[in-house]
């Protein structure tokens, strides 16, 4: 895709996203009209202190939560507001996500963890799985440098161990999209730049639109734009 048509065709187009919650007997406005595009290999920081909506905005982008007004277009087509089931289904096969806490299933091992994803998108109450896909993933986790820790548990993995396999899960399917909320949060400084340096270049080398969300200047410095959320609503920065 050449930068024309590139430009003409982002891998995530949010438009006007409202989103509020009723607090006793009034409504707190989280996001008020945000609009942003996203296209194939841009790396964009999600900058705003606490409380400024951005893991809001990356949950509705990541469909884990509907807008009240809006609409969400991923590779041009609208995927907002669809059913629990075909929500996930998007999010496993389109929609890589990493989070600051981790979020691993603590009675599965690494390699499941990481095939997790494919057993959402297959759709399968129990999943055996395919020769490809687990060879993806035994290839993911050695480039993540967990090459020995296949079979271990995450009570068995360093927190940015267990982050590392959280990237590998976050791109098992190969999605064109990866959203990131705070990814380096719950690590120590070394161990956080060494996380998301891993994130960065794993996501790009395979093409994907990448929005990470962090208050750090320092985490944005390193992302080709930065996106500021402030109260709801994004301003120049």
């Amino acid at each position: 895709m050449n930068d024309s048509t590139s430009a003409l065709h982002p891998v995530l187009l949010a438009k006007d996203l409202r989103k509020s919650y009723r607090v006793g007997s009034s409504r707190l406005e989280v996001l008020r009209g945000v609009s942003l595009a996203l296209h194939s290999g841009q790396v964009a920081a999600l900058m705003g202190s606490s409380g400024s909506g951005k893991s809001t905005l990356l949950q509705l982008l990541g469909l884990m939560d509907h807008s009240d007004s809006g609409s969400i277009l991923l590779r041009g087509r609208r995927i907002d507001h669809r059913s629990a089931g075909a929500s996930a289904r998007i999010r496993a096969s389109e929609i890589g996500f990493v989070f600051q806490q981790f979020q691993l299933i603590h009675e599965l091992s690494a390699l499941e963890n990481v095939l997790l994803p494919r057993r959402i998108a297959r759709g399968l109450s129990w999943f055996s799985a395919r020769g490809e896909e687990k060879r993806k993933a035994k290839q993911l986790l050695i480039d993540v440098g967990l090459g020995a820790r296949l079979r271990h548990r995450p009570n068995q993995l360093s927190g940015g161990e267990q982050q590392r396999v959280a990237i590998a899960r976050a791109l098992i399917s190969s999605p064109p999209l990866l959203l990131a909320d705070e990814p380096t949060g719950n690590l120590d400084r070394q161990t956080g730049s060494e996380v998301l340096q891993l994130l960065l270049k794993m996501a790009r080398e395979r093409g994907a639109a990448i929005l990470l969300a962090t208050h750090d200047p320092a985490i944005a410095a390193s992302c080709e734009q930065q996106f500021q959320l402030e109260d709801g609503a994004l301003v120049t920065p």
